[in-house]
């Protein structure tokens, strides 16, 4: 469980802010896949997950407030950091706890990647207790399995 790389998607109408993202996080070792827009990201989360979402507010189509909303919905245990132009149409996600964190562009790096590593160790945290609670409703489940097999021996 350890060696698990997070999986980050940035999604963003402006290329350049995706592919600049991109090449930073992997350099960090995490696994990183990117977007022009909300449907091919939708298409991305359905064929597998993503443990956080870099989100731009302002593209066509769905705009990131409602995707944030979508994303809760049907992924609540992704986490969700808003990179906007636009700090009034994003800073209600925050009261609604839809989004972790809220970064206005030109975003400091040094605090955006301060805040996906301590997202990330919170992940991690949470994957842990995730798996410590089903092994401790399997181990509870083989206990009673063996006490009903002794019962009826």
């Amino acid at each position: 469980m350890q060696n698990r790389r997070t999986k980050i998607l940035i999604v963003d109408d402006q290329p350049e802010i995706v592919s600049t993202l991109m090449h930073c996080l992997a350099l960090r070792g995490y696994l990183v896949q990117g977007a022009l827009n909300s449907d091919d990201a939708l298409g991305i989360l359905e064929k597998e997950r993503a443990d956080l979402i870099l989100l731009d507010i302002m593209m066509p189509g769905l705009n990131g407030a409602d995707f944030a909303r979508v994303i809760k919905e049907r992924y609540p245990a992704t986490k969700v950091i808003i990179i906007t132009g636009y700090p009034n149409a994003a800073e209600n996600l925050k009261g609604k706890n839809l989004v972790e964190a809220l970064f206005i562009k030109p975003v400091d790096s040094k605090e955006l990647y301060a805040t996906i590593k301590a997202l990330d160790e919170r992940i991690r945290e949470e994957l842990k207790l995730t798996v410590l609670y089903f092994k401790t409703r399997l181990l509870m489940m083989m206990q009673a399995a063996l006490k009903q097999n002794y019962k009826n021996n």
